[in-house]
């Protein structure tokens, strides 16, 4: 099988799909958007190699010399590509392209549905205060709407329905609070844009069952980071029960919860095992090197074996001419055919190799004597 064909699936389809695997083990928003960096730029390669493969128009521009300005010329090749080279280039923008304009769908939808939300209550500011105080960050925009089931946060608002706010007493709703901060500390918004690159950009893998699994990782490190600074663990587990039965998932938004996550969600809260804890975390380390390990050991040293473009062999020439000419170190000799006027090529010298003898009708190469063909 060609090299470039491989180097082009490995690139494309198995290192985004490999990221995209690992995406379940990432911590936080920064781990998160060197993996998107890094599956978008294997893809990127990928699709280079590929199109590289496809095939190319090679266009020959010659130039006389100053060798009595006949028979001999300069030769420039020129390699054109055609319009499946640039579209395959092109694919891994319009998938990014593709997931902005899903986000900025989303939040239009979302803008639409907070519009009747006003600045929260002295209660919910009061119960924020100290929650920002004890993550050491600044206070966010709080906004309570009179809707159903909605308790979600973006970049840097958090948005309650009435209906859940009234619904919880002021401990549970401190337990609340403290989880929808902690998904603004975590930047998981940020998380969620990369992931939508990273899963748009894997074919192999079926995208519903990582999503899920990397839902539930963000939530569970989110339910960690509140409980750090809420009294009871315990409050949050049963807000979560709670909560899961009135709120609605938001597009766009971090929402507080999921009926099908909420029974692991409240065993993780309720867990004080450390030592699952740190193998848990240890699991993560072979996942995000096994790409790089895979990519250093397989496709790198390879690299130096492939030279894709650098010689175009054509008929009646060899790799080592073609690229003298290609590089403009070679003179090449033409000669016009009789029958059908077209010009053809009859010798290639390299210019270092070339001296203009006395007669100007000749020139001398390696001791041999070549005859100008006047046109």
């Amino acid at each position: 099988m060609n090299i470039d064909l491989l180097f082009g699936l490995y690139f494309t389809l198995l290192l985004p799909a490999i990221w995209f695997l690992i995406t379940p083990y990432v911590k936080n928003y920064i781990a998160m958007l060197v993996v998107a960096s890094l599956s978008l730029t294997s893809f990127v390669i990928g699709a280079w190699y590929l199109s590289d493969m496809l095939p190319q128009t090679v266009k020959v521009m010659l130039a006389p010399t100053n060798y009595s300005n006949v028979g001999w010329y300069n030769a420039t090749f020129m390699v054109i590509k055609n319009s499946w080279h640039f579209l395959i280039l092109a694919i891994p923008w319009v998938i990014v392209g593709f997931v902005i304009a899903r986000l900025v769908l989303g939040f239009v939808a979302l803008s639409k549905k907070v519009k009747g939300f006003k600045p929260a209550t002295d209660r919910e500011i009061a119960l924020l205060v100290p929650l920002v105080k004890k993550m050491g960050v600044e206070t966010p925009k709080i906004f309570v709407g009179k809707t159903k089931g909605i308790a979600f946060s973006t970049y840097d608002s958090i948005y309650l329905s009435d209906e859940i706010a009234n619904m919880l007493s002021d401990e549970r709703l401190s337990a609340l609070l403290a989880h929808e901060l902690a998904h603004i500390v975590r930047r998981d918004q940020i998380s969620k844009w990369s992931f939508m690159v990273i899963s748009a950009l894997s074919f192999l893998v079926p995208s519903s069952f990582i999503r899920k699994n990397y839902d539930l990782t963000v939530e569970v490190e989110t339910d960690k980071k509140a409980c750090e600074v809420i009294e009871n663990p315990l409050t949050l587990a049963e807000t979560l029960v709670l909560c899961a039965k009135h709120t609605i998932p938001q597009h766009g938004a971090q929402n507080i919860t999921s009926i099908d996550q909420v029974s692991v969600r409240v065993q993780r809260i309720l867990e004080t095992d450390s030592p699952k804890q740190r193998r848990s975390f240890l699991k993560f380390i072979p996942s995000y090197v096994l790409p790089v390990v895979m990519t250093l050991t397989f496709a790198f040293p390879l690299f130096g074996e492939t030279n894709p473009n650098t010689s175009l062999p054509i008929n009646g020439m060899t790799e080592m001419q073609t690229k003298q000419l290609m590089e403009g170190e070679a003179l090449v000799r033409l000669e016009r055919s009789r029958v059908d006027g077209k010009l053809t090529i009859v010798n290639i010298i390299p210019k270092d190799d070339t001296v203009e003898s006395e007669d100007s009708s000749t020139l001398r190469s390696n001791g041999r004597l070549y005859r100008i063909i006047r046109f």
